[in-house]
């Protein structure tokens, strides 16, 4: 079957109806997350995302395969041991920005990346995609390394053997036991685990604040202002600034009211702190965390413990919390890989690449400790 390739510069060229066939239910490929992506200036030129949307067509016009591609420049949002070698890279002028990627900019969520019609054979047309990304990456003058981000150990072996190098990072998920309820699935835990969640539980419960599960309409404008303030306010204890704009909660208010959830805390009818999520039918992708003032034990409270209970209730399978940390690890989730994959058009920096891998592998890490990254 012969095949027409496209490239967009904004999802709105593209069928909504067409591409989420495709992307089935991964909420950060769906149409309405990238254009809220778009929308709210999240993506574009300020932010050095360049959107360029890769698509298949049949030859009656049906899109058959996609991808949420994109040029990069730099910034210190680069994920795993990638940024590394890209550094190393551009001391030695083998490396300069812009790089092609497939993935969700600014959230590393595990997903599929290269999104097939479900009436078509998957693995084929994801090589078809990867052999039209690898032809655009060689089309872009002075572009050295093309990325798929963020995918699953399985998809990311489809390309062993082709040249391609892999990189991982770890994510925080939890799997529902299937207990009947929260309290259940704590009864089932080691007893050191059961006290420790008893105590951290009751230290919040005597802080007398109100609990609320928000979704769709009932998170309002003025309450994602709140969040968001929150949220900044996060970013600012830690020394940092907020990574996405305002404006991204109010276009996915917008694009995606049925996949929201605000896990909201009031004392009285003023918000105290959040935790904003996504959910489809079967995950709750737990993402950015929002306090307006500092309460022990609270934040335990509601982006470990609360998202199980609401998981158990709400009968999704697993929480899918982001990139790990060692606070969620010791309440219950697990660390699993997420793999990156790279495909590089210069020599120098794939050598450079695999310098670091070979190091992260041994457990020698940082830069310093990579042989030859530190003489150029």
């Amino acid at each position: 079957m012969k095949l027409e390739a496209f490239v967009a510069e904004s999802i709105d060229e593209i069928e909504a109806s067409a591409w989420d066939l495709c992307a089935g239910e991964f909420l950060f490929a769906r149409h309405g997350f990238l254009k809220a992506l778009e929308q709210s200036g999240t993506v574009g030129a300020s932010r050095s995302v360049l959107p360029r949307y890769l698509g298949l067509r049949d030859p009656a016009g049906r899109l058959v395969a996609c991808a949420p591609a994109m040029l990069k420049w730099g910034s210190k949002r680069e994920f795993g041991p990638e940024i590394q070698w890209l550094r190393a890279g551009s001391r030695a002028a083998c490396f300069a920005w812009p790089k092609l990627q497939v993935g969700t900019p600014f959230y590393p969520v595990m997903g599929p990346r290269l999104l097939t019609h479900p009436d078509y054979a998957a693995p084929a047309l994801r090589t078809a995609l990867v052999q039209c990304l690898q032809k655009l990456a060689r089309q872009q003058t002075g572009l050295s390394v093309f990325n798929i981000m963020h995918t699953s150990p399985e998809l990311a072996g489809q390309w062993a053997g082709t040249g391609a190098l892999t990189s991982h990072e770890m994510r925080s998920v939890w799997y529902n036991p299937g207990h009947a309820s929260f309290a259940d699935f704590v009864a089932s835990l080691p007893e050191r685990k059961r006290h420790k969640i008893s105590r951290e539980r009751r230290r919040v419960q005597q802080l007398g604040l109100q609990f609320r599960a928000l979704r769709g309409d009932e998170i309002t404008p003025g309450l994602l202002a709140q969040y968001y303030e929150g949220y900044a306010r996060v970013c600012a204890r830690y020394g940092g600034k907020p990574w996405l704009p305002a404006s991204m909660f109010e276009q996915l208010r917008l694009h995606l009211p049925e996949s929201m959830l605000l896990l909201a805390a009031f004392d009285g009818a003023e918000y105290v702190a959040g935790v904003f999520c996504l959910h489809n039918s079967t995950t709750l992708f737990s993402q950015t965390w929002s306090a307006m003032r500092f309460y022990p034990d609270l934040c335990f409270e509601m982006i470990c413990y609360w998202p199980m209970a609401y998981a158990i209730e709400h009968g999704l399978s697993c929480i899918d919390a982001g990139l790990a940390g060692k606070h969620k690890t010791i309440r219950c989730f697990l660390e699993e890989p997420v793999l990156n994959v790279h495909w590089f058009f210069n020599q120098q920096l794939k050598e450079l690449a695999q310098a670091v891998l070979a190091a992260s592998a041994t457990g020698t890490t940082e830069e310093r400790d990579v042989p030859g990254l530190n003489d150029v």
